[in-house]
């Protein structure tokens, strides 16, 4: 019978100090790069959520009179549901388009169906929220 060899001690790989920019000489570090001052800033959130919700004047004051004249009507068919429902409608159709979809209408489309609740101005009043509320786009 042979004599086995030792069995070999694994050693582990001793490796060199990491080298900074006190070390001395060595690769440099690649500095890095700004955007050229030129190039446009990305938009912000804030920008991006409020770009689309910008109205103009003239659609702002559109919308005011429309719900001023829905409300009036309102006011007058309050005892004539078919007809007022149908102005209701017609109102919330032409605000939509107008205006683009905005949550805030919903709720005054479903108070508008109640009766005895149409004789508020609930129409003039959202709109006059959204006017000023809205950021306003300009032209």
């Amino acid at each position: 019978m042979e004599p086995r060899p030792p069995p070999k001690v694994h050693e582990p790989e001793v490796l060199p100090p990491a080298r900074d920019e006190t070390s001395g000489p060595g690769p440099a570090r690649p500095e890095p790069t700004a955007p050229p001052p030129s190039a446009p800033s990305p938009p912000t959130l804030l920008h991006a959520a409020t770009a689309g919700l910008a109205i103009t004047k003239q659609r702002k004051l559109l919308a005011l009179v429309i719900a001023g004249i829905s409300d009036a009507i309102s006011v007058v068919a309050e005892f004539a549901p078919p007809i007022q429902w149908a102005v209701d409608l017609a109102t919330a159709f032409l605000l939509f388009a107008l205006l683009g979809f905005r949550w805030q209408l919903l709720p005054v489309l479903v108070m508008e169906a109640i009766p005895g609740l149409a004789a508020f101005p609930t129409w003039v009043l959202v709109v006059g929220l959204l006017a000023t509320t809205t950021p306003t786009r300009r032209e």
